[in-house]
């Protein structure tokens, strides 16, 4: 009961704030034109960011994590699907990345209980819905977070990063990735540090290969 009325007091306050400062379409259109300009290829760490980082694209994913502007999620999926799907066709024939399974970085049971959405689940739909599952299948809520960390923006360095999250994934059926082709997606790299955990975690489980996604870093 108290968990729907603090999702109700979220949504009215949100409503609102979007009433007071409605989407700011330029700033979406920076955001195209910034993707357009980037020259977007697979580096030697089989790892791709589409965008250096910019207050624009970040401004767009914060208010999707912390005030349920789950539009954004939408906006970020096209953007994926757009651009992913020719690295995906590239991987394939140059890389032997047949059929990949897509992962999600997961927050914390407590996160989700107060944020009731994971941004990247969001996207990763959005994502599907546009005709991404015909490149990727969604394998959900395999890859868990079972240890609450403090944010990583608050940790002092790499050091403290990989600190910070050491231990704090798990996985729940390592067979049904096993032999398999993996995307690990998160919408920001910071240190890298979270993705390194996570993919530690993902290799201990005999998968082929892993394709390292993130929208910024």
């Amino acid at each position: 009961m108290i968990n729907k009325t603090k999702n109700s007091v979220r949504k009215l306050f949100t409503f609102l704030l979007n009433l007071i400062f409605p989407e700011n379409k330029i700033k979406k259109e920076k955001i195209l034109k910034e993707i357009n300009e980037k020259n977007i290829f697979l580096n030697e760490k089989f790892e791709i960011s589409f965008f250096n980082y910019s207050e624009n694209i970040s401004k767009i994913i914060k208010d999707l994590k912390f005030y349920n502007k789950k539009d954004n999620a939408n906006f970020l999926g096209e953007i994926l699907y757009e651009n992913l799907i020719k690295i995906l066709e590239d991987a394939k024939n140059f890389h032997n990345f047949e059929n990949p399974k897509i992962i999600i970085v997961p927050i914390s049971k407590k996160r989700l209980r107060e944020r009731f959405y994971n941004q990247n689940d969001l996207i990763i739909k959005s994502f599907l819905n546009l005709g991404g599952g015909k490149f990727c299948q969604y394998e959900k809520n395999n890859l868990i977070k079972i240890k609450e960390t403090i944010p990583q923006s608050k940790t002092k360095n790499r050091s403290e990063r990989l600190k910070n999250v050491k231990g704090s994934f798990s996985l729940k059926d390592p067979e049904k990735i096993k032999n398999q082709n993996i995307i690990l997606f998160d919408d920001i790299k910071t240190s890298g540090a979270t993705l390194a955990e996570c993919e530690k975690i993902l290799k201990k489980a005999k998968i082929k290969k892993i394709l390292k996604i993130t929208l910024t870093s």
